[in-house]
């Protein structure tokens, strides 16, 4: 009898053990599930915050792009402008010599 009644208390004992075993294994798996459940969302975020720096990255190529060619145009426009302004004043010059120095004495006056 005596072994019987001990042979229930390692029974009872065991399954005690097992259900708290049981228990933290249920505890874990929710865990488990929730910081993976986590893990998806932080990676999706990720996945989405690369995607939108490859965007602004590529944007910035364009802009850079169109920046460049206005700047190109620009240059030519002005370019061309100021060739025009350098050939009306070579022209002036050579027509008139005086005419730029007296030009340049009167704005020398001026300042004062």
């Amino acid at each position: 009898m005596e072994l019987l009644k001990e042979l229930e208390k390692v029974i009872e004992n065991l399954a005690e053990k097992y259900k708290k075993v049981k228990e933290e294994k249920e505890a874990l798996k929710k865990e488990n599930d929730e910081l993976y459940a986590e893990y998806e969302k932080l990676s999706r975020e990720r996945d989405e915050l690369k995607s939108q720096l490859e965007e602004l990255k590529r944007k910035e190529e364009e802009t850079e792009k169109y920046i460049q060619e206005i700047n190109y145009k620009l240059k030519e426009i002005i370019g061309d402008e100021v060739e025009e302004v350098v050939n009306e004043v070579v022209e002036e010059t050579v027509e008139n010599p005086s005419a730029e120095s007296h030009e340049n004495q009167g704005y020398e006056e001026q300042k004062w």
